[in-house]
């Protein structure tokens, strides 16, 4: 797990990143309750604006750990991007952020 999270870094460093995101999914698939493979996902995901994708991980991650504060609010800026825009309001206010 831990040497495909440092080829992904490397990829990642090469803005190679089709390839920095299989590798990811081959580290989740190795661990899939290590949130942290999930968070790298998300954060490619969200840069590479693969919104759904996005939406996708933070539902795995919140399955592992339904308070994590980072994936609802990740959730929250994945649905907003898609204008989906009822659902960021209740992923924020999941999160506790007030308006």
């Amino acid at each position: 797990y831990d040497s495909i999270l440092r080829e992904f870094s490397e990829l990642f460093r090469k803005d190679d990143y089709n390839n920095a995101l299989f590798k990811l999914s081959e580290a989740i698939k190795l661990e899939p309750s290590n949130l942290i493979g999930y968070e790298k996902r998300i954060a490619l995901n969200m840069k590479l604006k693969n919104y759904n994708e996005v939406l996708n991980d933070a539902d795995n991650i919140l399955r592992l750990d339904q308070s994590n504060v980072n994936a609802l609010i990740t959730k929250g800026l994945a649905n907003y991007s898609l204008k989906n825009y009822n659902s960021p309001i209740k992923n924020f206010e999941n999160a506790n952020i007030t308006f």
